[in-house]
Protein backbone atom coordinates (compact mmCIF):
# COMPACT_ATOMS: atom_id res chain seq x y z
CA UNK A 1 0.00 0.00 0.00
CA UNK A 2 1.38 3.78 -0.88
CA UNK A 3 1.59 6.24 1.56
CA UNK A 4 -0.96 8.73 1.73
CA UNK A 5 -0.14 11.42 -1.09
CA UNK A 6 0.25 14.79 0.35
CA UNK A 7 -1.78 17.38 0.27
CA UNK A 8 -0.81 20.96 -0.22
CA UNK A 9 -2.93 24.45 0.62
CA UNK A 10 -0.59 26.41 -2.49
CA UNK A 11 -4.16 26.78 -4.86
CA UNK A 12 -6.44 27.66 -2.27
CA UNK A 13 -3.36 30.33 -1.01
CA UNK A 14 -2.94 31.46 -5.21
CA UNK A 15 -7.08 31.75 -5.23
CA UNK A 16 -7.71 33.60 -1.83
CA UNK A 17 -4.47 36.07 -2.67
CA UNK A 18 -6.05 36.40 -6.50
CA UNK A 19 -9.73 37.42 -4.97
CA UNK A 20 -7.82 39.87 -2.47
CA UNK A 21 -6.04 41.68 -5.49
CA UNK A 22 -9.12 41.50 -7.79
CA UNK A 23 -10.88 43.35 -4.71
CA UNK A 24 -8.07 46.11 -4.48
CA UNK A 25 -8.24 46.69 -8.50
CA UNK A 26 -11.52 46.71 -8.02
CA UNK A 27 -11.66 49.21 -5.09
CA UNK A 28 -8.80 51.82 -6.33
CA UNK A 29 -9.80 55.01 -6.22
CA UNK A 30 -13.04 54.84 -4.59
CA UNK A 31 -14.32 56.39 -2.10
CA UNK A 32 -15.46 54.31 0.83
CA UNK A 33 -19.19 56.13 0.97
CA UNK A 34 -19.47 55.04 -2.88
CA UNK A 35 -22.51 53.00 -3.43
CA UNK A 36 -22.13 51.48 -6.18
CA UNK A 37 -22.12 47.73 -7.27
CA UNK A 38 -18.30 48.05 -8.14
CA UNK A 39 -17.32 48.87 -5.01
CA UNK A 40 -19.63 46.39 -3.28
CA UNK A 41 -17.98 44.13 -4.93
CA UNK A 42 -14.67 44.71 -3.91
CA UNK A 43 -15.43 44.92 -0.39
CA UNK A 44 -16.43 41.43 -0.66
CA UNK A 45 -13.82 40.17 -2.22
CA UNK A 46 -11.41 42.09 0.52
CA UNK A 47 -13.01 40.41 3.01
CA UNK A 48 -13.60 36.81 1.13
CA UNK A 49 -10.26 37.13 0.23
CA UNK A 50 -8.40 38.07 3.36
CA UNK A 51 -10.48 35.22 5.33
CA UNK A 52 -9.39 32.63 2.85
CA UNK A 53 -5.90 33.60 2.49
CA UNK A 54 -4.86 33.93 6.64
CA UNK A 55 -7.32 30.45 6.92
CA UNK A 56 -4.99 28.66 3.85
CA UNK A 57 -1.65 29.93 5.35
CA UNK A 58 -2.61 28.58 8.88
CA UNK A 59 -4.18 25.28 7.37
CA UNK A 60 -0.49 24.99 5.24
CA UNK A 61 1.48 25.44 8.21
CA UNK A 62 -0.56 23.15 10.39
CA UNK A 63 -0.22 20.80 7.59
CA UNK A 64 3.53 21.15 7.25
CA UNK A 65 4.16 21.06 11.47
CA UNK A 66 2.26 17.91 11.80
CA UNK A 67 4.48 16.31 8.83
CA UNK A 68 7.58 16.55 10.20
CA UNK A 69 8.80 13.86 12.52
CA UNK A 70 8.36 14.54 16.52
CA UNK A 71 11.12 14.15 18.62
CA UNK A 72 9.86 10.55 19.97
CA UNK A 73 9.06 9.80 16.34
CA UNK A 74 12.73 9.61 15.15
CA UNK A 75 15.23 6.05 16.24
CA UNK A 76 18.78 6.55 17.18
CA UNK A 77 20.98 4.50 15.62
CA UNK A 78 23.50 3.17 18.31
Amino acid sequence: MSPRPTRTMLPFIAVSAGMLITGLLLGAGRDSDDTSILNTASKVLLTVGLLALIASFVAEAVRRRRSRPSGTDVRQIP
